[in-house]
């Protein structure tokens, strides 16, 4: 025999109103992972109720069978709550070791698959990013500019005649490109 949560979540389940309440949902299961039913009863908690969802239902079972049990009591509906709370806390009873070997079991499971998806995490684990790649394209792209306009002021500068200001205008550009591909080419990282 196994327990698990059906349902244990907020929404809005009032047809006649519109406030949101939880609904919770637990149930006593068989071998075959079928809800246990007994004369047309099922072995299930049920409580409907303007509260927040239970953290971890199972482990809380004190306080949600009590909550649900005086939900059982309060409801007028054509299930009756109260017998399958009380179907529910028989069987449960009857049960526990196998319920609580079968939880057992179930919670190693989770836990082990948690376990490997942190242990893949942290095989993948690389602190921060390098940025080397990024940072020496980066630099590429500026140099291949730089050295393009060198290349233009220097064909301009060698059409125009020695002394005059428009030479010595370009001199200084030509200067001015090369010492950016300098600084460009010195701050380049080398693996």
């Amino acid at each position: 025999m196994k327990i698990k949560v059906i349902q244990n979540y907020r929404g809005r389940f009032n047809l006649f109103g519109n406030e949101e309440s939880l609904s919770l949902a637990i149930g006593l299961f068989d071998e075959e992972n079928k809800l246990i039913e007994v004369d047309g009863i099922k072995a299930k908690l049920y409580l409907n109720k303007d509260i927040e969802p239970y953290d971890s239902p199972l482990d809380e079972m004190y306080t949600v069978f009590n909550d649900c049990f005086d939900y059982a009591k309060s409801v007028i509906s054509s299930t009756d709550y109260e017998a399958q709370c009380i179907l529910f806390a028989k069987l449960y009873q009857e049960n526990y070791e196998e319920i609580c070997e079968n939880r057992i079991a179930e919670q190693k499971v989770e836990i082990t698959k948690e376990i490997e998806k942190l242990e893949t995490k942290l095989k993948n684990l690389y602190g921060v990013d390098d940025i080397s790649w990024e940072l020496n394209n980066n630099l590429e792209k500026q140099i291949s500019l730089y050295r393009r306009w060198a290349e233009s002021a220097q064909k301009e500068l060698d059409q125009v005649k020695e002394g005059t200001d428009k030479h010595k205008e370009l001199s200084n550009k030509v200067e001015k490109y090369n010492k950016k591909i300098e600084h460009y080419n010195s701050n380049k990282i080398i693996d």
